[in-house]
C-alpha cells in the first residue's frame, strides 16, 4: 500500500472520529460535556452564561472538564449538560439538566464554592495566571460565598428553564 494512500486513509479516519466526537481523548484535549444533556429526563435546566474570550476558549473547556464535569456526575438528579460558545458575544453557555428541581436546589452554596474555586484555579493555571487575590481577601471572604474577582470566566447570568415537550399539548402522556 502506498504511503500517500495510508496517509489519506488515516486523515479520513481522523475526520470521521472528529465528526463523531470520538477523537478528543486521542488529541489530548479535555472534553467538557462528556455526558449529553437529557432534556426529556430533566424537570429543570440550569442555564449559565460566562464571559469567555476566543483566545481562552480551550482553557475554559479544560477547566470545566477537570472540575465541574466529575463533580456534577456525582450529584443526585444530574441529567447531563451541554456547553456552547457564542463567538459574536464571546460567551460560553452551559445547559445543565436536573431530574428534579429539588435535586438541584439541595446542593449547598459551600459545595458550589469549593468546586468553583477548583475551576478557577484550573483556569488560571491553564492561562498561566497567578492567583490575583491577595491572601487577606480569602480570609475576609465569608465561607460558602463566591468571589468573582479572581474568576477568569466571570458569570454573566444564571437562569432556570423548564423544558417543553413537543407533540400534542392535550396528550396526557406528554
Amino acid at each position: 500500500m502506498s504511503r500517500a494512500l495510508v496517509i489519506g486513509l488515516a486523515a479520513l479516519f481522523l475526520v470521521g472520529l472528529l465528526a463523531l466526537g470520538w477523537a478528543w481523548p486521542f488529541l489530548g484535549t479535555a472534553r467538557a460535556s462528556s455526558l449529553p444533556l437529557q432534556v426529556g429526563a430533566s424537570e429543570v435546566v440550569e442555564v449559565l452564561r460566562l464571559k469567555v474570550p476566543a483566545d481562552q476558549r480551550g482553557c475554559w473547556l479544560q477547566a470545566e472538564a477537570l472540575s465541574w464535569d466529575p463533580w456534577l456526575r456525582q450529584q443526585t438528579g444530574y441529567r447531563g449538560r451541554q456547553l456552547f460558545w457564542d463567538a459574536k458575544r464571546q460567551e460560553g453557555v452551559l445547559l445543565i439538566g436536573w431530574a428534579r428541581r429539588a435535586d438541584w436546589q439541595a446542593i449547598t452554596a459551600e459545595n458550589v464554592a469549593v468546586v468553583q474555586s477548583r475551576f478557577e484555579a484550573d483556569a488560571r493555571r491553564c492561562l498561566g495566571l497567578k492567583d490575583a487575590r491577595p491572601p487577606q481577601a480569602e480570609a475576609a471572604q465569608p465561607e460558602g460565598t463566591l468571589d468573582s474577582s479572581n474568576n477568569p470566566f466571570p458569570l454573566i447570568s444564571s437562569e432556570e428553564w423548564l423544558p417543553e415537550l413537543t407533540g400534542d399539548p392535550l396528550d396526557p402522556q406528554r
